[in-house]
């Protein structure tokens, strides 16, 4: 790894934790839309 660390069980957990929370905040963003005129 990166400047040969060692991770712990519990570290890569939350890593995965983590890398879900903003991939699933990724895929479920919601585009803002235009402002529509009258």
């Amino acid at each position: 790894m990166f400047l040969h660390e060692q991770l712990t069980g519990m570290q890569w957990l939350a890593l995965g934790f983590v890398s879900a929370a903003s991939a699933g905040a990724a895929l479920t963003a919601r585009r803002a839309l235009p402002p529509m005129e009258a």
